[in-house]
């Protein structure tokens, strides 16, 4: 079940395209309840706004509330279904030259 769910290929890429569009939302599109939303601070109160949302949640009040932003783009990709496809399959024990593993898995990593 593990290689047919939660590694399947389809699902690493939607996986990736959420985790991006969270970053890209806080980092490029400065939106602050999203930075408060994924900024664990430990207290009551986080947790109690944290189990608050859920996916639905948050797909509607960025679609809705987020026009032309990065994080809309991407969230309208998989809306409709326009997943990125996968270019490259690789762990880091492929490479056991540091210098190209840094290369692959951090420099490379803005690109992705």
């Amino acid at each position: 079940m593990t290689t047919q769910v939660y590694r399947h290929r389809i699902r690493l890429i939607t996986d990736q395209m959420i985790e991006r569009a969270i970053s890209v939302g806080i980092e490029q599109d400065k939106i602050g309840w999203l930075k408060t939303l994924y900024s664990y601070d430990g207290t009551d109160a986080f947790i109690k706004e944290y189990l608050q949302w859920n996916d639905d949640r948050l797909l509607n009040e960025v679609l809705h509330h987020h026009p032309g932003s990065a994080i809309k783009d991407l969230f309208d990709r998989l809306k409709e279904r326009r997943l990125f496809k996968c270019i490259l399959d690789v762990d880091q024990n492929d490479f056991p030259d540091p210098s190209i593993r840094n290369f692959v898995f951090c420099r490379l990593k803005g690109f992705l």
